[in-house]
């Protein structure tokens, strides 16, 4: 196909893992710059797929290398979704709501679903897919039953007076739940009943990051 990769045959497992991530084998985990150049998408294509033959075991090494993402950028990232959430839904699509611009409201609304699918992602420990196929792939997410549904009305429904009111409230309760499977996976305040508890929650993430560069790097910067 166009863009993807140009192939005939038979390659090899080096030629693999650099089409899809730019590494012929994962970064060290210290070496989180290199780590930061790969997209998560790309490590999700290498995760997929049964294996039917590797005598040498060097596939599914190389396999198992790109999956263990370093703890580090895994909270970076977390902390940078949950803030991103707190800014696309929680400010921005009610901001948009309130001024009477649709059309800017869906948007934010596109954005709020991608920030809290990507946040989901992270919490399960699964890569994300490409976008095309991100709704397939979140439904299948055990720890989060229901969720795609959910996300979804974001996106389908309008942004009239009635379905606005609808995606308000559920915009806030999907931000309890980020922050309330946050908090109970790596142990931080719940913020309950605090006001921005979603970038309350974002910072205290953040704070855990043991890579002074990494954490005091903008919030957003390992998306």
């Amino acid at each position: 196909p166009y863009g993807g990769m140009q192939r005939r045959g038979v390659i090899s497992i080096q030629e693999f893992f650099t089409a899809n991530t730019g590494f012929e084998k994962a970064p060290a985990d210290e070496d989180l710059d290199s780590w930061l150049m790969i997209p998560e998408a790309g490590i999700s294509q290498t995760e997929n797929g049964m294996i039917f033959l590797d005598n040498y075991g060097g596939f599914t090494r190389i396999r198992e290398e790109f999956a263990a993402l370093p703890s580090d950028l895994r909270i970076k990232r977390l902390a940078g979704r949950i803030f991103a959430f707190s800014q696309s839904g929680g400010y921005n699509y009610p901001r948009m709501i309130k001024r009477g611009d649709e059309a800017s409201a869906q948007l934010c609304a596109y954005e709020a679903y991608k920030d809290a699918a990507n946040a989901a992602f992270l919490l399960a420990g699964v890569f994300p897919p490409y976008f095309k196929w991100l709704p397939r792939a979140l439904s299948e997410l055990e720890m989060f039953p229901g969720f795609a549904r959910k996300l979804e009305a974001l996106i389908l429904n309008d942004n009239s007076a009635e379905n606005a009111a609808d995606k308000l409230e559920l915009i806030g309760g999907i931000g309890e739940l980020l922050c309330d499977k946050a908090a109970e996976m790596f142990h931080i305040d719940r913020f309950d009943g605090t006001p921005d508890r979603l970038q309350h929650t974002a910072f205290a993430l953040n704070g855990l990051v043991s890579d002074n560069s990494l954490r005091n790097s903008d919030i957003l910067s390992a998306l």
